[in-house]
């Protein structure tokens, strides 16, 4: 690994993972601390609003029974079982990307613009997510690509003892939406797919035993979380899941993946040109650092231009 975890903790790009501090972008939202180092960035920076800012958690399935290998054939605790990584995880348009291994647990910064996940095999024909901890304060997004054209299902599942009932459903299909902004905006039942086959959910902290009552819910503390001294963890839900199938032809080295290539392209959150992510939830305007954007919303009407206007000619010599 490298000092900073390959940038996935850096919520500020400025911020400096060695004793020769750099200065993060936006004044006053970040304190440097000579004993990590660490700089430690505001929770609530004043463009967010309160509790965008947190740490989510969640634990990603990519083959059969790979959770029941763990600590018995792989990612134990013995040089022999080895935990090598299949693939990466990295914030929207950062470079550094955080390895995968099967041992899919996952923990990291979230409220920015979306979480982006490659394997190295390609597209996974079932993707799971369990033991999501998440507060619904902060949007995290998660994307990933598909060989374009391909059918996908996003089903999320309940407890094996949840019984549908008037007021209690056990499944709920997600339906698909045109952009990942109405994903973003969405209460976490909502799948976009773009022209390049990628793949775009938010995850959300399902209801303990249930997928709704019988809507579907999105709850701020679906469980009882663990507060103390101002600090809050959200409590899992053990058995509740959400399943990602495809109906694409089974790769012929692998039947865990999709036959056929995937993008190797990652969301790019500041396209625009004249804008720069300077943070994993911010793009400013280069020509304004004061000018900002944040996830879900509008870039603002500014007028760039390519070239910085021309100098005065020098004075008539006498």
């Amino acid at each position: 690994s490298t000092p900073d975890s390959y940038g996935w903790w850096r919520l500020d790009l400025g911020s400096a993972p060695s004793s020769s501090p750099a200065s993060p972008p936006g004044t006053g939202e970040c304190d440097f601390s000579s004993e990590g180092p660490l700089w430690f960035c505001d929770a609530a920076p004043a463009h967010r609003s309160a509790g965008s800012r947190a740490v989510g958690s969640l634990f990603l399935e990519w083959r059969a029974n790979q959770e029941a290998a763990l600590g018995v054939t792989l990612c134990a605790n013995d040089n022999q079982k080895t935990c090598g990584a299949e693939g990466s995880i990295r914030h929207w348009g950062y470079a550094g990307a955080l390895p995968l291994t099967r041992n899919g647990e996952v923990a990291g910064p979230s409220g920015g613009f979306g979480w982006h996940v490659r394997l190295n095999k390609g597209a996974p024909r079932r993707l799971v997510l369990r033991r999501v901890q998440q507060f619904r304060s902060s949007t995290l997004l998660l994307s990933i690509a598909y060989p374009v054209g391909v059918g996908l299902s996003v089903v999320a599942r309940a407890a094996p003892w949840c019984q549908v009932s008037s007021g209690t459903s056990c499944s709920h299909a997600f339906t698909r939406v045109d952009s990942v902004d109405a994903v973003r905006a969405s209460l976490g039942n909502k799948f976009h797919v773009d022209a390049s086959g990628i793949l775009y959910i938010r995850v959300v902290q399902p209801p303990k035993g249930r997928t709704g009552n019988p809507e579907w819910q999105l709850l701020e503390e679906p469980n009882i979380p663990l507060k103390r001294d101002g600090i809050s963890i959200p409590t899992l839900s053990w058995h509740d899941y959400l399943e990602i199938t495809s109906d694409c032809t089974a790769s012929g080295s692998d039947t865990d993946f999709c036959a056929g290539a995937v993008s190797s392209t990652t969301p790019e959150p500041c396209a625009n040109p004249g804008w720069t992510l300077v943070a994993y939830d911010r793009c400013c305007w280069d020509s304004d650092p004061d000018v900002c954007v944040g996830p879900g919303e509008t870039l603002p009407s500014v007028s760039i231009s390519s070239s910085p206007p021309p100098r005065p000619p020098p004075p008539t010599p006498p």
